[in-house]
């Protein structure tokens, strides 16, 4: 995918693991274009044996802060920024979803707009690269299943990706494939299941 097409809708769609419950009920416009001829919409799930675990506890954590109930006045509480770290490269758009025992972003674009193979682990005050996809990927989406962290598509170079990549501290192995090559996907697990929505398949 060219990156100079991607939409602020994309940029939204991977920036936080809280939202991505809501971003899967959505067909996302990617990088191709909304109308073009030459991509497709595709829709896909990967299962696993067990329900999440670490995931939800995370997810309810950032759900409860997100809905904290209003002030006496009238006016939502505000949410104020607890710590910050720097990443230890430059990452654009990468795919997020917890992991590792922290958060991991996946692959994405670096400054020079071009794609990315690392595995960064965002764990309390710090920021390392831990692990190498085995190919470079931007415009992929993430999610946890029973405490896995998975990658689903992405695109490079014009082309799109159909692999299901579990990540490990030891880099990620294929564990599966979508129906059709597909890049600027959402994702969010429920459950057991993951469920993979939008995207084109180039």
């Amino acid at each position: 995918m060219s990156p100079a097409k991607r939409s602020n809708t994309q940029r939204s769609a991977t920036a936080l693991p809280a939202a991505c419950a809501a971003a899967a009920l959505l067909l996302l416009p990617g990088c191709g274009g909304a109308g073009s001829d030459s991509s497709s919409r595709v829709t896909a799930q990967a299962t696993a044996g067990t329900h999440a675990t670490g995931s939800s506890s995370a997810l309810a954590q950032s759900s409860a802060l997100a809905q904290s109930p209003a002030t006496a006045a009238g006016h939502p509480s505000a949410l104020h920024l607890g710590t910050s770290t720097k990443l230890p490269e430059a990452i654009q758009l990468p795919a997020v979803t917890v992991g590792l025992g922290g958060v991991l972003a996946l692959a994405g674009l670096d400054a020079a707009d071009s794609s990315l193979t690392s595995v960064t682990l965002i764990d309390g005050g710090s920021a390392s690269t831990v692990a190498q996809l085995p190919e470079a990927l931007h415009d992929a989406a993430a999610a946890s299943i029973g405490g896995r962290a998975y990658l689903f598509g992405g695109g490079n170079a014009g082309t799109a990706s159909s692999s299901i990549l579990e990540v490990t501290r030891s880099g990620a192995h294929v564990a599966g494939r979508l129906p059709a090559p597909s890049s600027d996907v959402a994702a969010s697990a429920i459950g057991g299941t993951a469920y993979v929505v939008g995207g084109y398949t180039e």
